[in-house]
């Protein structure tokens, strides 16, 4: 026998996907400063010693201004407009990752920002290694349960393949890794965090343009 329950999924973890109509070749520019988050220890140091360090890493997007407003004006439709949040919504830090054949990247999530995105701007193949997430419920669970495949609901990780001009959104405490590069040249893809300029409300308000107004 099955029942017809009504079922509402509060509080989910949403991640947007979008395919640009939009040039960012301008990007490959700086390939040879990419950084590469594998999980080879001694290869992952072994590459990013070779990244000169006077450069600029984690503000690339600061040297495409034209991309960099284009970005944000198509983050601020979706989270302003699609989620339906009210704050002002700015790129802070953006990198270029790079990861090579037969590797992986690290498990990981980003801190202190609201959400994330990654935009992939090179040609790829079938095998140039998917974005996977994993479900932060395993943190607050101890109980591993057995789901089936074809209900999200019991999803404990979910995979996207890398396509050329695809965005993703992503709330930034959602773990995340570049999966296996099984194709036989470098994966490139640009990386940022997204702020809120203004968040908290009351005695507890942080509004970071009238910070940055007193500490000039």
């Amino acid at each position: 026998m099955t029942f017809n329950f009504d079922v509402i999924d509060l509080f989910p973890s949403p991640v947007a996907g979008i395919t640009l109509d939009y040039d960012f070749q301008e990007l490959k520019k700086f390939e040879n400063y990419s950084l590469c988050n594998c999980n080879n220890s001694k290869k992952y140091h072994e590459i990013n010693d070779e990244v000169k360090t006077n450069e600029v890493h984690f503000y690339i997007l600061d040297e495409f201004p034209t991309i960099k407003n284009y970005l944000t004006n198509v983050i601020r439709d979706l989270l302003n407009t699609t989620y339906g949040y009210k704050n002002k919504f700015i790129i802070n830090t953006s990198w270029l990752t790079k990861m090579l054949p037969d590797m992986e990247g690290r498990i990981h999530y980003h801190n202190g920002h609201s959400f994330s995105g990654v935009l992939y701007f090179d040609n790829y193949d079938d095998s140039s290694g998917s974005l996977n997430f994993y479900s932060p419920l395993s943190r607050i669970s101890r109980i591993d349960l057995e789901g089936d495949d074809r209900s999200y609901r019991t999803w404990k990780e979910f995979e996207i393949d890398p396509k050329k001009n695809l965005l993703l959104i992503f709330p930034s405490y959602l773990e995340h890794q570049i999966g296996m590069n099984y194709s036989t040249k470098n994966r490139y893809s640009l990386a940022f965090n997204i702020l809120s300029t203004n968040f908290n409300n009351g005695d507890s308000e942080i509004d970071l343009e009238k910070i940055a107004k007193q500490m000039q």
